[in-house]
């Protein structure tokens, strides 16, 4: 059975900026502390369907509620839905 989680980006602790991957340092501020945030959902921007080792795989840009863009695997969604985000064995994905 796969492994899931909620997913989550990186808070800036000093300036409150969010990101997406986690930073080394705070693009705004330069503050080097972070806080996760769960960002459990957002809208799905883009879609692209790509040739994977098993098969056709569906990647999309989801604009997370918490502000970050980030790539996921999609299923069931179209541009313009609401998506809920979670890790999945490593891999963020948006249903």
């Amino acid at each position: 059975m796969p492994s899931s989680c909620p997913f989550a980006v990186s808070r800036c602790v000093e300036c409150g900026l969010s990101a997406w991957p986690p930073p080394a340092m705070c693009r705004r501020c330069g503050s080097l502390g972070f806080a996760p945030e769960p960002a459990p959902g957002g809208t799905l921007e883009q879609a692209t369907e790509s040739a994977g080792p098993d098969g056709p795989v569906t990647l999309g840009t989801v604009r997370t509620d918490a502000g970050p863009m980030v790539v996921a695997r999609v299923a069931d969604a179209r541009p313009g839905a609401a998506v809920t985000l979670r890790v999945v064995d490593g891999a963020v994905e948006a249903t």
